[in-house]
């Protein structure tokens, strides 16, 4: 919404950190994954094999100390992700099985690739889980262009492809969502129609399929055209980014370390550290490095509230100025029109 003048930092600062009702921790579970993606943002990261897990028990410790910190949190999220946490279901069900208790609300989700072979330990951790994001980028030419097996043959179109018929049929299809990353390519309303159609015919809902561009990563800097579109056309998020969300989603990497968001991976300390100090150092964070705060024209923005200067990706292209790429005038009238249809909601 619009800020009085001279109250822009003091608003901005109380959205950023008010206190929230839950607590989101991504769980790195393994940096090893049985594809390697050419549109991957983390391929540097994966290894070829493990050398460190996460600390079941400081994990236990620091979820009990920041619950003790911020009474007010009802509902704890963990996400399971990697390299490919399919590899690795026991430590992941050893997590929610400890966890469960911790609050009166837990959900646990994972984004997979869905191309390992699903046998039992695989299939109880995802009939355990509330919500299944599977990533598939189109059909069979398109998804397989940009995702190779690594250290294996296998089609992984046809490996995921079959693995969502298999959970569809187990019953899960209420908890799956299928995610595409499309090149420009590709981007037409045929392929779109045509992946949907296939998609639906299995049993997963069309209101759970979506397409995003593809975002920059840092081995493969050229942004494509629809991207840079979106960032002249930003989807309206009532919430900053991850990296900013005051200290209540956080990263845990396979070694303890505690890091800002998947992205950028700003260490913030250990599962170890007082939660006091970790909150503060990541409110110095979001004051040192969130481009909609370093930015002039992003500070003074009468919709700030509805875009909050993008994903934290972008910045490989935005730098420090996400207004240079935004179009502010076409959003105010996007957020007008639909405040005047009552169509606005977040």
């Amino acid at each position: 919404g619009c800020f009085l003048k001279g109250q822009e930092g003091e608003a901005l600062e109380r959205f950023l950190f008010a206190r929230r009702r839950t607590l989101t921790l991504t769980l790195v579970v393994t940096w090893q994954c049985n594809l390697r993606c050419t549109h991957c943002t983390v391929l540097d990261r994966l290894a070829s094999e493990e050398t460190r897990r996460i600390d079941v028990e400081a994990l236990i410790d620091f979820i009990e100390r920041y619950l003790a910190h911020s009474p007010e949190i009802e509902e704890l999220k963990i996400t399971f992700l990697g390299g490919e946490p399919l590899l690795v279901p026991g430590l992941c069900r050893e997590v929610i099985e400890r966890t469960r208790p911790l609050a009166p609300v837990v959900r646990y989700d994972t984004t997979t690739n869905l191309a390992c072979s699903l046998g039992t330990p695989e299939l109880a951790l995802l009939h355990d889980l509330d919500d299944i994001i599977v990533s598939l980028d189109g059909l069979e030419d398109q998804h397989n262009a940009q995702r190779k097996p690594f250290r294996a043959q296998f089609n992984p179109f046809e490996r995921t492809f079959g693995n969502l018929e298999k959970l569809v049929s187990d019953g899960l299809a209420e908890r799956l969502y299928v995610q595409g990353a499309i090149r420009d390519e590709f981007a037409t309303m045929e392929s779109f129609q045509d992946f949907q159609r296939e998609l639906m015919r299995l049993g997963v809902r069309y209101d759970r399929i979506a397409f995003e561009t593809i975002h920059p990563a840092k081995h493969k800097m050229k942004a494509q055209e629809s991207y840079l579109s979106a960032l002249k056309t930003p989807h309206l998020r009532a919430d900053a980014c991850c990296k900013f969300r005051g200290g209540r989603k956080l990263v845990i990497d396979h070694d303890d370390s505690i890091r800002s968001d998947f992205y950028d991976w700003d260490l913030l300390g250990t599962t170890h550290d007082a939660i006091g100090d970790l909150l503060e150092r990541h409110r110095k964070l979001v004051f040192d490095t969130m481009p909609a705060l370093l930015d002039p024209v992003c500070r003074s923005c009468p919709v700030i509230g509805y875009c909050w200067g993008g994903c934290t990706n972008s910045r490989l292209l935005t730098g420090d100025r996400p207004s240079r790429f935004c179009n502010q005038l076409g959003l105010t009238e996007r957020v007008k029109q639909l405040a005047a249809n009552g169509k606005l909601r977040l």
